[in-house]
């Protein structure tokens, strides 16, 4: 008999997934930003590697003016995303005050959106 009780998890649900994911996205759209995070940040606790909630998750959050949260997001997604960016000619950065914002086209015709500091 082991020494230890199993770890019961709940299995994923994709359709709880997309809904949280579908509210934010629609919240955010309409500038509800409070709401949209509540529904990104519950879809990131469900799927946290997805590239999509956190990219919008971070959007949130610089829209918010939670520059710490947003740049910790996006400095996640560059890492693990290293190469979002195939040309440098499709990459597009602009700089306010103390945040750069990238944007990048893919090859696919994707866009995907970080920050850093500066």
């Amino acid at each position: 008999m082991p020494d230890h009780e199993p770890v019961l998890t709940a299995p994923f649900d994709q359709g709880v997934f997309l809904l949280h994911y579908n509210r934010g996205r629609e919240a955010f759209q309409e500038g509800r930003y409070a709401e949209a995070r509540r529904e990104l940040e519950a879809a990131q606790r469900m799927r946290p590697e997805d590239a999509d909630v956190l990219n919008l998750l971070g959007l949130v959050y610089f829209k918010t003016n939670s520059f710490p949260e947003a740049e910790v997001i996006y400095r996640r997604l560059i890492k693990e995303n290293s190469t979002t960016c195939s040309a440098p000619s499709s990459c597009v950065q602009t700089m306010p005050s103390r945040i750069s914002i990238s944007a990048c086209s893919t090859a696919s015709g994707a866009s995907s959106v970080w920050l850093s500091s500066i």
